[in-house]
């Protein structure tokens, strides 16, 4: 029902949707978290990694209303956010979702981490990965890459 764009390797804003009403909809079937491409990881693109906009998303969802066929998820209040092996199943009141390769979650503090680099070569340059540990344990951590470099010079960022 709700889709991220295929070919959308950068950042996707934080998705609020309210008072709606699902008539006949399963709960499990609301969206899916596809997995970025390997193809996105290249020079020109996103450097070694693929870019990692589909899997740093969230889908928030209040006063929301269910009627008909909706299955054991059907809840009023709730967050999708896509599945990261290691670090998404830590979080609290978070459930896994194999259907739709994400969490179902009724935890309200979960945001989007986003900053800028305010060196002065930021056009020209640009740091990734970026490791994010969810505890000491390094195992448990999500990996963030820029944006994708959509107007390529060679090995630099466009200009």
């Amino acid at each position: 029902m709700i889709q991220l764009l295929p070919k959308s390797p950068d950042f996707i804003t934080l998705q609020h949707f309210e008072d709606l009403e699902f008539i006949n909809c399963n709960a499990e079937s609301l969206t899916y978290f596809f997995e970025p491409p390997q193809s996105w990881a290249n020079l020109a693109d996103c450097g070694d990694y693929p870019c990692t906009g589909p899997k740093n998303t969230i889908f928030s969802f209040k006063n929301i209303k269910w009627t008909g066929l909706t299955g054991a998820n059907a809840l009023t209040d709730f967050s999708l956010i896509p599945n990261i092996p290691g670090y998404t199943d830590q979080f609290p009141e978070c459930n896994a979702m194999t259907s739709i390769n994400g969490h179902q979650c009724t935890n309200n503090d979960l945001g989007i981490l986003v900053w800028e680099s305010l060196d002065p070569d930021s056009i020209d340059r640009s740091i990734q990965p970026v490791y994010i540990d969810y505890e000491e344990d390094s195992t448990k951590r999500n990996k963030l890459n820029s944006y994708m470099d959509h107007n390529c010079d060679s090995f630099y960022n466009s200009q």
